[in-house]
């Protein structure tokens, strides 16, 4: 069974064919990609108002069909989040939210409320398994499988660390 993972985009909007080329990476390792329609609805320069960005994590949380959760990119919006999320509920699905640079703040949120957490690549990076120098798309593609070998393991994640 492959691997399932949610999209989110809790920070800055991105180019659609950015988002559609990480996730055919994501696709090419062998995982099964799923967001919630529409995965954003641009305000300014964020992927979509608080509200919707709210409720977009939840709901990934929540997708029973998923065993993690991704971050599109970070950038600026993440922190606007922390304070309207429901961490427990987060916390009760033992899914791992993925990403960094400004998705730390939700993954250093997150941890103090028993979310795991995975500080590891975005998801519109996996673009970089299918398209550029040879020697780049292996390190990008070693990154990616590793951070899916984490989510996979042998046994379930079990935070806190």
């Amino acid at each position: 069974m492959p691997l399932a993972v949610s999209l989110i985009a809790p920070s800055s909007y991105t180019a659609p064919e950015a988002i559609d080329a990480g996730i055919h990476g994501l696709e090419a390792l062998g995982a099964e990609v799923h967001y919630d329609e529409p995965l954003q609805t641009p305000k300014r320069y964020l992927a979509g108002s608080r509200e919707h960005r709210l409720a977009q994590l939840h709901a990934a949380f929540d997708a029973p069909e998923t065993q993690a959760v991704w971050a599109v990119r970070g950038g600026y919006g993440a922190a606007q989040l922390v304070d309207g999320i429901d961490w427990s509920r987060l916390a009760r699905s033992n899914k791992p939210l993925i990403g960094y640079s400004d998705v730390t703040v939700l993954l250093d949120h997150g941890h103090r409320h028993g979310v795991p957490a995975i500080h590891g690549p975005v998801a519109k990076a996996a673009v970089g398994v299918l398209e550029g120098e040879a020697d780049k798309r292996d390190i990008v593609r070693r990154q990616f499988e590793e951070t899916l070998a984490l989510i996979q393991g042998p046994t379930p994640l079990d935070y806190p660390l």
